[in-house]
């Protein structure tokens, strides 16, 4: 019979006891605890009597013609409007003509060599300084994702690369990605921060979710920020169209579905529904912020 051969020279793994395994226990509170509870005293009613932020940020995307330029005459007015897609005032010229919506198509073509960073860049810096964005209830930016594009012409002209054209990507190269990336982050960031409404429109992307693998429809950005980029907005919302008994209805999907994303932390406090009718002010109202217009800008 053969049998095993011993190993003499190996050495048992040892046991630890539950008394050496276990985490020590817990210095005992100190008895006279005041400071630290004068802390926390102290940053709750800072919170509680702090001024609550009036202002909110939207991101609101879908296909093309369900209606989401038309969102800006929801908004709390006076309206400032940044078009960046070709012609897409059309839809707003009632508004436009009394004054609700004011409109800067300067972004909207021709020269792209500015339009992307550079003269939108100088424009935010000019209002800024001259208090713009106090008198204004939104900033609407429409899109962002051409927007996107003319920042990726803008970096390949300025290195003698491509086009002065956001749909000639021939000069474009994988550096222009992250330059393009940090500087529309960027101008977010400052945005976000302006004292009024921000509502960013963008339109939407089939994409796979990197967790789930599951196809799923979501904002079109350029390059690989979207996750940054939703961080920014307090509301994220699909714009559809549905068939309704009475006929075509558009409706904001403001809550994933597993297929559309979409996000509201208004809903957490708030009864705000899973589809909403495109009503910016109607659901500003719902969350108890204020959603009255200012007063009108007198330009004569």
């Amino acid at each position: 019979m053969v049998t095993a051969p011993t190993q003499p020279n190996s050495v048992a793994s040892p046991t630890l006891s539950v008394a050496q395994t276990a985490s020590p226990p817990r210095s005992t509170p100190p008895s006279s605890p005041s400071a630290w509870k004068m802390y926390l005293q102290q940053q709750q009613e800072a919170y509680r009597t702090s001024p609550k932020k009036p202002y909110r940020n939207f991101l609101i995307y879908g296909d093309p013609g369900v209606g989401k330029t038309r969102t800006a005459e929801t908004a709390v007015s006076p309206v400032l409007y940044w078009s960046f897609d070709p012609n897409g005032t059309t839809s707003l010229v009632k508004s436009i003509e009394s004054g609700r919506v004011i409109v800067d198509t300067r972004f909207e073509g021709g020269d792209y060599q500015h339009t992307g960073m550079s003269m939108l860049d100088q424009t935010m810096s000019k209002l800024e300084r001259s208090g713009m964005f106090d008198v204004i209830g939104t900033l609407y930016v429409d899109s962002i994702t051409m927007w996107g594009e003319s920042i990726m012409t803008e970096a390949a002209v300025q290195q003698n690369r491509g086009s002065a054209s956001p749909y000639d990507p021939k000069g474009t190269q994988i550096q222009d990605y992250g330059m393009s990336q940090d500087a529309l982050l960027s101008m977010l960031i400052r945005m976000c921060k302006l004292p009024c409404d921000l509502v960013v429109i963008a339109h939407a992307e089939k994409a796979v979710n990197d967790i789930t693998g599951i196809q799923e429809v979501r904002p079109k950005f350029i390059g690989k920020v979207y996750k940054e980029m939703l961080q920014l907005f307090d509301e994220v919302y699909y714009m559809h169209v549905q068939r309704t008994p009475g006929g075509l209805q558009r409706f904001l999907l403001t809550n994933n579905d597993g297929v559309f994303f979409a996000r509201s932390r208004l809903a957490s406090n708030a009864p705000i529904e899973l589809r909403e009718l495109p009503d910016i002010k109607a659901i500003k109202k719902k969350a108890g912020l204020p959603c009255e217009d200012l007063p009108p800008i007198q330009l004569s």
